[in-house]
C-alpha cells in the first residue's frame, strides 16, 4: 500500500527546489509570493539559482538540495521551482536510504519531474503530487486550477469535481 503524506495547512513549511532546468523568469518570484500568501513559510534549496548550462546547478548539487529537502524534519512539503531537462540525470544521486528513513512528505512538480515521481514511488512507496511548480503558481493557472491545487494538497478527503462544463 502507498503511503499518503500529511496534507498541507497554513503554518507548515515548503521546501523549493530547481531539479531541472535553471530558474529565469519572474513567475517563480510571484510563484514563491502565492505560496507565502496562502500561509506557508517558504525554505528554498540551497543551490536553486545556480547555473550549469541550461541546467539548475550540477547534477550532484541539485541531488544534494532534493536529499536535504526530503529528509529535513522542518520542511512539510517540497515544491519543484520548474521542470524542463535534468531529473533522470540526478535520479541515482539521491540518497534514498535517507529519504526512506523520513517521514514522508508531498512532493509536487510535473514535466521532467515525472522521472521523480516514479522513483519516489520506486524507493519510498510514498505518493506524489503530478501538480503545479512554482512557476505555474506564479500566474500561468487560472483561478480555478489554483483553487483546485490548493484543494488537493490541503484537504483529507477525495477531491471531486463537480461543474465541469465551465
Amino acid at each position: 500500500m502507498r503511503v499518503r503524506p500529511p496534507r498541507l495547512s497554513a503554518g507548515m513549511t515548503v521546501g523549493v527546489v530547481a531539479p531541472s532546468s535553471a530558474v529565469r523568469d519572474t513567475r517563480f518570484e510571484q510563484g514563491l509570493r502565492a505560496i507565502e500568501a496562502r500561509g506557508y513559510r517558504v525554505e528554498l534549496g540551497e543551490h536553486v539559482f545556480d547555473r550549469h548550462g541550461y541546467l539548475a546547478g550540477t547534477d550532484a548539487l541539485r541531488a544534494a538540495d532534493l536529499t536535504r529537502m526530503l529528509t529535513r524534519r522542518d520542511v512539510d512539503a517540497v515544491f519543484c521551482a520548474r521542470g524542463g531537462y535534468g531529473a533522470l540525470r540526478m535520479v541515482d544521486l539521491l540518497d534514498w536510504q535517507a529519504v526512506r528513513a523520513a517521514p514522508p512528505k508531498l512532493f509536487v512538480g510535473y514535466s521532467d519531474i515525472t522521472t521523480l515521481h516514479i522513483a519516489i514511488a520506486h524507493y519510498t512507496n510514498s505518493i506524489a503530487i503530478h501538480g503545479p511548480m512554482v512557476t505555474s503558481l506564479g500566474g500561468e493557472l487560472d483561478e480555478r486550477s489554483t483553487q483546485c491545487f490548493w484543494r488537493c494538497v490541503e484537504q483529507a478527503e477525495p477531491l471531486v469535481q463537480s461543474g465541469m462544463e465551465g
